[in-house]
């Protein structure tokens, strides 16, 4: 009987590393306790430096390297590209008069020095928006990002109030 139990203990021991390592195989990350616990003291540490920070809790606003930016220039970004990330939805909100200067460069054509210049300061930027928004979320977000070598900066989406609004001197010219 103990023989018997034995052999079913192997095989059932086999199955479960046979399965272990077809989900590994098949892209299933296993998680690095080491980064996990880096990870959770950057969150803490985010969390108090942002406890007086007023951030939308639902986007994070994400800026790619300046040579990402340029070489992937046609390249459509979608919520696929941020994987590490649960997003419902993303839009480019990078400068579109440099953007056709870095898709004139990748084209081959020749820039100016003052184009060179506007180019070597481009980065494309994107506001992600998170499936569950929080204000944990957001900053979880943000160290993920942070993580990416693709990534050059990654922020929350501030809310900033006017403290004080001028006259409106359109009105006072027009008399209206």
């Amino acid at each position: 009987m103990k023989r018997i139990l034995s052999k079913v203990a192997i095989f059932l021991t086999f199955i479960l590393l046979s399965a272990t390592c077809s989900i590994i195989l098949s892209g299933c990350k296993v998680k690095d306790p080491q980064k996990e616990a880096e990870r959770a003291a950057k969150l803490a540490q985010m969390i108090e430096d942002y406890k007086d920070r007023e951030f939308d809790e639902r986007m994070v606003g994400v800026l790619l390297t300046n040579e990402v930016s340029i070489n992937n220039i046609k390249h459509k970004y979608t919520v696929r590209d941020f994987p590490e990330i649960k997003l419902s939805d993303m839009y480019e909100s990078s400068n579109k008069r440099v953007s056709t200067l870095a898709e004139r460069k990748v084209n081959g054509e020749t820039l100016t020095e003052d184009e060179e210049e506007k180019l070597k300061k481009f980065n494309r930027a994107f506001w992600l928006t998170l499936k569950v928004p929080s204000r944990e979320n957001v900053l979880k977000a943000i160290i993920l990002l942070q993580e990416r070598t693709d990534v050059f900066a990654a922020e929350p989406n501030d809310i900033v109030y006017a403290l004080e609004t001028g006259p409106d001197t359109y009105i006072a010219i027009n008399g209206d």
